[in-house]
């Protein structure tokens, strides 16, 4: 699912995959939204589980692909598919953002000198707020997952760019992308 920050995709996600649990899963409201991209499948013989990889891995030379064989370098926590609450209060990780310098935002590929339309907002003290996770991987047995659909929420086109790895490589392997366009902007 691929559309500009906070057009829908998650909500779309809560609608498909979660509608049974009669609240919202995944972070879909003013103020918290994926900030990371965030896969959904199904992995048989693995319990239900959100691996987290942190925004940190982006400073080494490895590729997300790369990243993402390495088991021990997620955060993992374990998700409870009886408990709404429990699933709620997990998948709100991938909203979660942390404060960083200047520096550190440009190291991290969110700062770009000769672009500051796109750059994030300043606090008072100069700093700014990037994604805390670098990428999101969700195992659930849905029945749609469980035929081996895998569905991509991106945290919005910036994401595609910030990245590049989605686009290279996982979104042309796509056998679908939905690209959502809000009703009240269109296209821009």
């Amino acid at each position: 699912f691929v559309a500009e920050f906070s057009r829908g995709k998650s909500e779309l996600i809560n609608a498909i995959f979660f509608a049974d649990y009669g609240r919202r899963i995944m972070p879909a409201s003013a103020g918290r939204t994926t900030m990371c991209p965030t896969e959904l499948s199904y992995e048989a013989g693995s319990a239900p589980s959100l691996r987290l990889l942190p925004i940190e891995t982006r400073l080494k030379p490895q590729g997300l692909a790369e990243w993402r064989l390495k088991q021990n370098a997620c955060e993992e926590v374990w998700l409870d598919i009886e408990d709404a609450q429990q699933m709620a209060q997990s998948l709100a990780k991938v909203s979660e953002v942390r404060t960083v310098t200047i520096d550190e935002a440009r190291a991290l590929g969110f700062w770009q000198d000769g672009m500051p339309d796109g750059n994030p907002l300043q606090d008072a003290k100069g700093n700014v707020e990037v994604p805390m996770w670098r990428h999101a991987l969700i195992n659930v047995p849905h029945p749609l997952l469980m035929q081996g659909l895998v569905i991509l929420d991106t945290p919005g086109l910036n994401a595609v760019g910030a990245e590049p790895e989605l686009t290279i490589n996982l979104i042309p392997q796509a056998h679908a992308v939905v690209f959502i366009l809000g009703a009240d902007t269109g296209v821009t």
